[in-house]
């Protein structure tokens, strides 16, 4: 039933906007993704101190470029000889799809421009909105991943977890400082293997 449902909205939607508009948009919105996402990259190093604080306007710019695409296909409403329905119809898929996924967007940009990971050659310090600690790093014990949140076990055996996925931080940079954490913390038997997910450097 799932899957008749899919094939309808499908065939619904291209008969509105057009094959070949869905399809050219479709690729235009992934690589402006996938541009942008690289071009936020978060690590930057001052002297002894690596920070990691995701840039905001390469993902602004992916927000702007999703909105202009949905303005565009919002115009192609327009055809006359769309029914009231399709035209209504459309309209909900951009809302859906578009509008809503686009104000999301940019509500957590905002909301997490100030979130990063600081380590310097004795501590590691996060913010995550209102949630923030500072370790010292010879009372970290291990560090695992999971592709999406950091675990930092400590030698009281408690585990602090730092939720990259929801500061903003790409699949690259949530690799690039489990990495970082685990090269810095003694002795080499503290790093933990990684898990299956740890390398998927994937956007959902």
């Amino acid at each position: 039933m799932l899957v008749l449902a899919y094939f309808y909205l499908l065939w619904k939607v291209w008969s509105i906007f057009g094959f070949w508009n869905i399809i050219w948009t479709t690729i235009v919105i992934l690589i402006a993704i996938f541009t942008f996402e690289f071009l936020a990259r978060a690590r930057k190093q001052t002297g002894s101190v690596i920070t990691y604080n995701p840039k905001e306007w390469p993902k602004f710019l992916a927000i702007l470029v999703s909105v202009l695409l949905g303005f565009y296909l919002y115009n192609v409403l327009d055809d006359p000889s769309l029914s009231s329905i399709d035209q209504l119809f459309g309209k909900l898929y951009l809302l859906v799809f578009t509008a809503l996924p686009s104000a999301w967007s940019l509500f957590k940009l905002i909301r997490d421009r100030n979130d990063f990971v600081r380590i310097d050659e004795t501590t590691l310090s996060y913010k995550d909105n209102s949630d923030t600690g500072t370790y010292s790093l010879k009372d970290i014990k291990k560090v695992d991943s999971n592709g999406k949140q950091l675990f930092l076990i400590l030698q009281s055996e408690e585990t602090v977890i730092i939720d990259l996925k929801n500061m903003n931080f790409n699949g690259f940079d949530r690799l690039s400082l489990y990495s970082e954490i685990s090269t810095l913390i003694t002795p080499e038997e503290s790093v933990a293997e990684p898990t299956a997910d740890s390398v998927d450097t994937t956007e959902e």
